[in-house]
């Protein structure tokens, strides 16, 4: 009991945090009120996003840099929530999640970059530094423990190991952590086997990764459905 309230408790606070500093999109004059309001904990120029090689429910993208300014500014806020800024000088929204080409700085960025160094001369602090929200390592911690408990624990009744292994690492947002903690040893007492003396009816590993796949083209269209109906608030598009 005590071990399914400690998963439960940190994917709950895995999913707050993601949600809460998953990076939202703005415009340029909010980074440069927040930099003159002293509202900015950290930034970082980048060139693109940068999604990871493999998708996973706890894999967030990163930001790819070339080392110059712009044309993507991100910054975190004190309280942790994260913005970035596209700025006129990006060649395409595409090349900023597929690693275009930088282009050199241009007007809107020497201006957001003047308005940095002239906060960082006012405060007297730095504030450059990574950018990366702070719930990327409690998905891994998680994803390690349910993994340990699957493979240590009790045979599972409805599925084989493999069955919710696809189905826990496969499933967006960790539904399917949420789902193996509902109906599956050691987890539920109530579970009735499928099969019977001599016979495994069990699901098979296949069958978790052909539900994985599927409940992640299910939850993809949903996000495409939210973001239209209420922009990125719902689910921000690092996230979804």
């Amino acid at each position: 009991m005590v071990l399914r309230v400690a998963v439960i408790t940190s994917w709950t606070v895995w999913a707050v945090m993601a949600w809460w500093s998953a990076p939202r999109p703005a415009e340029a004059e909010q980074a440069r009120a927040d930099i003159a309001a002293g509202d900015v904990a950290a930034y970082q120029w980048a060139d693109s996003w940068e999604r990871p090689a493999a998708s996973s429910w706890g894999s967030v993208p990163t930001l790819r840099s070339s080392g110059q300014d712009g044309p993507l500014f991100v910054w975190r806020k004190p309280d942790g929530r994260t913005y970035y800024v596209v700025l006129a000088d990006a060649a395409s929204t595409e090349d900023l999640y597929f690693g275009g080409t930088p282009e050199p700085p241009g007007p809107q960025t020497e201006s957001l970059a003047g308005a940095v160094r002239a906060s960082v001369l006012d405060s007297g602090r730095p504030l450059a530094g990574e950018v990366q929200p702070d719930s990327r390592f409690l998905a891994p911690v998680l994803g390690l423990l349910c993994l340990a408990i699957l493979i240590g624990g009790p045979a599972p009744a409805i599925g084989t190991r493999w069955y919710w292994f696809w189905i826990s690492a496969g499933v967006p947002f960790g539904l399917g952590v949420l789902a193996w903690l509902l109906v599956e040893r050691p987890w539920s007492r109530r579970v009735i086997s499928p099969s019977e003396p001599g016979v495994d009816r069990r699901y098979r590993g296949l069958t978790g990764f052909l539900i994985s796949v599927a409940a992640a083209i299910a939850v993809s269209l949903l996000s495409v459905l939210l973001d239209a109906a209420f922009d990125t608030w719902v689910i921000p598009e690092s996230l979804g």
